[in-house]
């Protein structure tokens, strides 16, 4: 637990299963230069003994709060999160990876910087495969101030980066939660988040990870696929960016489309699908094209 009320710096991992994998994340928040920070894990329903770890691992120098709830996937350990941040910025640090040395000082330096407009929201660094190698291509050298919206996806700029985001920002945006589904992508809270906040881009990489070439393998999108009414939501939050920062027409199509398919996958009907969405008009239009991709994913995920 905690020993004073707040920090600096939360690193939130959301965990399921991972006991063998989290001593390698552990050894490397061990290694941080600036131990300012708070190890926050919730564990989404693990049975192989997670909490016998957390109870026996010995932090150097920073506080470990450790709180279990029953399986619902990550966005719902997100949302379950909020009460124990003790942060006033948080990083999200997936159980199988690992920060470099000077992660979190670089994150300090970056916040002391330019930290004090409070419409700067988020601090995105690089992910890479190793020190040398960024997930993301096309990050400028010097740091930029855009939206999520405008800089990643209408700037083509595809991929996990490592987002440090304002506490109160976080918790202004919970992810939506829908019985028996278990998926949620996160693109939902950066599109949100991006319609009224900045983000400060840098390219220089502060966390490592496995990285496996083709995100939408088959297993990714039939998990989707499996969570419907979540990939519905997170769809219309895409399409509700209709102001400034705008959603290019290209991506907007694409979630229109899936959109419709999301929701022939969820049994609704075309009127309620309608009702629900955030452009209806867009999605009569493409209602065939939305209803054909339907087709072609039944006959490929089932």
């Amino acid at each position: 637990m905690m020993e004073n009320d707040s920090c600096f710096l939360t690193v939130l991992t959301p965990t399921f299963n991972r006991k063998d994998k989290l001593p390698r994340l552990a050894d490397s928040l061990n290694a941080q230069t600036d131990k300012e920070f708070q190890w926050l894990v919730i564990d989404d329903g693990s049975s192989d003994h997670t909490d016998e770890y957390i109870r026996q691992f010995q932090p150097q120098g920073f506080s470990v709060d450790y709180r279990y709830k029953e399986n619902g996937g990550k966005h719902t350990a997100l949302n379950y999160a909020h009460p124990y941040i003790k942060g006033s910025y948080v990083c999200v640090v997936d159980s199988d990876d690992t920060l470099t040395p000077d992660a979190v000082a670089t994150i300090r330096d970056a916040i002391l910087t330019c930290g004090k407009d409070p419409m700067l929201a988020c601090f995105s660094f690089q992910r890479g495969i190793n020190p040398n190698n960024a997930l993301v291509k096309g990050m400028p050298d010097v740091p930029v101030i855009s939206n999520h919206i405008d800089f990643r996806l209408n700037g083509g700029r595809f991929g996990d980066c490592c987002e440090v985001v304002r506490t109160d920002v976080l918790e202004a945006y919970p992810f939506p939660e829908f019985s028996g589904e278990h998926f949620i992508s996160e693109g939902y809270f950066w599109v949100q988040m991006a319609k009224k906040y900045k983000t400060y881009y840098c390219s220089r990489i502060i966390y490592l990870c496995q990285y496996e070439e083709g995100g939408l393998t088959k297993s990714g999108r039939g998990m989707r696929l499996q969570s419907p009414l979540g990939g519905m939501a997170v769809c219309n939050a895409f399409l509700s960016a209709r102001k400034k920062p705008r959603l290019c027409v290209r991506l907007t199509l694409k979630q229109t489309w899936m959109y419709i398919c999301y929701g022939k996958y969820a049994g609704l009907s075309y009127r309620r699908m309608k009702k629900k969405c955030e452009r209806p008009g867009l999605m009569t239009l493409n209602y065939p094209i939305g209803l054909l991709i339907y087709q072609i994913f039944r006959r490929k995920y089932g």
